[in-house]
């Protein structure tokens, strides 16, 4: 239980700190309209997405959707307000769900810790048919 306080602390910006709290997932798995990724495409592109955000009073948190650009030979990233986040707590679990949404992309972020596990899992629909799934760490 203190692990889980701790954590939602973090989480949700009540550390006291100003710095960032920042996700960095990076999709194990991707499903899209072609079917499921396999490794060596996930290899190739190397998706990543990363969350920034000063807890829920923060005005200005931020989606960045980075991958490998053949066109422009490097790594990029788009990046996108957050318009709304959410969290739902399972007490009886210590078990918790943070969303977080971009309305005018449809796309939305769902970082979750499972019951008993120090890592975090991520789901994210990019509003145009694909589901990236992967593992997150917050720094």
């Amino acid at each position: 239980m203190k692990q889980l306080i701790t954590t939602l602390a973090l989480v949700i910006g009540l550390a006291g700190t100003v710095e960032a709290n920042i996700y960095t997932c990076v999709a194990i798995s991707i499903n899209d309209d072609s079917g499921e990724w396999s490794n060596e495409r996930l290899i190739k592109w190397n998706p990543e997405t990363i969350i920034k955000h000063y807890g829920f009073k923060d005005k200005s948190p931020t989606i960045s959707r980075c991958s490998w650009s053949d066109i422009e030979g490097k790594r990029t990233c788009d990046t996108y307000p957050i318009d709304k986040r959410e969290m739902t707590v399972f007490k009886r679990t210590n078990y918790f769900v943070d969303k977080f949404y971009y309305f005018r992309g449809h796309l939305d972020v769902q970082i979750f810790q499972p019951n008993g596990e120090t890592s975090f899992n991520y789901i994210e629909n990019n509003g145009r048919g694909a589901i990236r799934r992967g593992k997150c760490t917050l720094k």
